[in-house]
């Protein structure tokens, strides 16, 4: 029961249980100056407010500083009569030598690993292959997360072949020790016993194996640890000292009821083998699970998958389409030779642009999504203006243009014959539409309209023989790479 409380302006007072506890005698002693009881607060000084003079007063801030190191779980014997400043020191020294030894654990944060992969692989179902091991143990974590008990512990490690912060086993061990502690302040103390001596070469140096598995086996036979769940994910990509971390878990899979593993792993004989010697394991090999694997597959296919708009309105196909650069707009073309502006929230139709003489074979944004450039099968590139539709300008590039692309400050297009100057956009508020094609100044290595000529700066520079003239062509820098009927491509 808690005899006292300190309020916001950090003077003791007397807690509910004993405000009105009638049986408690008023010269009952609260403080331990170690003198006289004159010297001693008493409950009675404590209601009646007095007192504050007495050398026990100032004992209760004292002790606060002791009662504070054991909500950190840390134990100092009080030192009499070093003083409440002296005190405190102790406590700050105690929470900077906490925090350094978390700080020395972490080599990585597991949390941000599996944020990572899922970010990086989108959904994407991989393994061993193509069986979605790490997405699907990223699954079974969320799940975990959401079933557990709130004191129960999850810690998990992603192990990758190719990063050095996590492809050994000490890493493995000291990513599931960082979140254990994390979760549980309290087990830091097996880590301290060690670190308060040696910093953080106690994780780097030639002994730093048997260091941290030593930890590790004492916080898992610690009688305070919460039910955990240790997760380790890729065994076959943890490439230094694997056998040293298969043999560890077979020892310590049944140390403790409290303590259940979880490791995923390719399908490689010498890690079955090995794991096999595990008592009570239950083995679950997705090669083995064809027909579940499958519909797993089609389940997330459906439920990652789902449509978000249907947009109508086209009365013939579309050929191209493209988001904005903030993702609120979609361009879509069409054969029926209009450019149609879709508000990707609502699924309205903000503008249709009309103009081209035939079907739209590609459209594309500009990075500040205020144009649109679309290339038809009439041989034209046409620039509008998103807001209100109006044409800007009109290109007569003699053919039609599948790959069109706006520079980031938008005076350019990257197209599959060059680069192709279109100026700065307009300015005026009032926009005249224009429909008279110009011809295009193409800027660096480009094909002229004709495909006849390799231009640079829209001057002629080599003249194409027929077998060399392109079918297909794509125009990068100063590389122009041509597509031929033969077959054969020219760079």
């Amino acid at each position: 029961m808690r005899l006292l409380r300190l309020s916001d302006n950090g003077e003791p007072s007397l807690t509910e249980d004993l405000a009105d506890n009638e049986a408690i005698p008023p010269y009952a002693i609260l403080s331990l100056a170690w003198g006289v009881d004159e010297e001693e607060v008493t409950f009675e000084d404590l209601t009646n407010g007095v007192g504050k003079d007495k050398p026990g007063y100032g004992k209760i801030h004292f002790y606060r500083a002791y009662s504070l190191l054991g909500i950190f779980n840390i134990y100092i014997p009080p030192i009499y009569g070093e003083g409440t400043a002296s005190a405190f020191k102790q406590l700050m020294d105690k929470i900077n030598r906490l925090e350094n030894c978390i700080q020395d654990v972490r080599t990585t944060d597991p949390c941000d690993d599996k944020k990572r992969i899922e970010e990086a692989k989108g959904g994407l179902l991989e393994g061993d292959p193509g069986k979605g091991k790490t997405m699907l143990l990223c699954g079974i974590v969320n799940d975990l997360k959401k079933s557990l008990a709130k004191a129960d512990l999850l810690s998990y490690f992603f192990c990758q072949a190719t990063d050095v912060r996590i492809n050994s086993t000490i890493a493995v061990l000291r990513g599931l020790l960082y979140l254990l502690v994390d979760q549980q302040p309290s087990l830091v103390s097996h880590i301290r016993r060690k670190h308060d001596y040696a910093g953080n070469t106690l994780f780097e140096n030639t002994n730093a194996w048997i260091a941290v598995r030593e930890i590790f086996a004492n916080i898992i036979h610690d009688l305070s640890l919460s039910s955990t769940y240790l997760i380790i994910d890729a065994l076959d990509k943890c490439v230094i000292d694997l056998p040293k971390l298969l043999d560890f878990i077979i020892e310590q899979s049944s140390a403790s009821p409290r303590v259940k593993w979880i490791v995923l792993s390719r399908n490689w004989p010498d890690i079955k083998e090995r794991l096999a010697k595990v008592g009570r394991m239950v083995r679950l090999s997705l090669e083995l699970n064809v027909e579940s694997v499958s519909a797993a597959v089609s389940v997330f296919i459906q439920q990652k998958g789902a449509c978000l708009q249907t947009l109508e309105g086209h009365s013939s196909p579309v050929r191209s389409v493209a988001f904005s650069h903030d993702l609120t707009r979609l361009a879509s073309g069409s054969f029926d030779s209009t450019v149609k502006i879709w508000d990707v929230g609502s699924g309205a139709c903000l503008q249709t642009l009309e103009g081209h003489s035939s079907s739209v074979a590609s459209v594309a944004f500009s990075h500040d999504s205020i144009r649109l450039a679309s290339g038809s099968h009439d041989s034209t590139v046409k620039i509008w203006e998103t807001s209100s539709g109006a044409c800007l300008q009109t290109l007569d590039v003699s053919r039609p243009l599948y790959n069109i692309s706006f520079n980031a400050t938008g005076s350019c297009l990257c197209t599959e014959i060059g680069v192709i100057l279109i100026g700065s956009p307009a300015k005026s508020n009032s926009t005249t539409t224009v429909t008279d094609p110009q011809h295009p100044q193409h800027q660096y290595a480009a094909l002229s309209p004709d495909n006849v000529w390799i231009t640079y700066n829209s001057k002629n520079l080599v003249w194409l023989l027929s077998d060399y003239r392109p079918s297909r062509s794509t125009v990068s820098g100063k590389m122009i790479g041509i597509g031929v009927g033969s077959g054969k491509v020219w760079i």
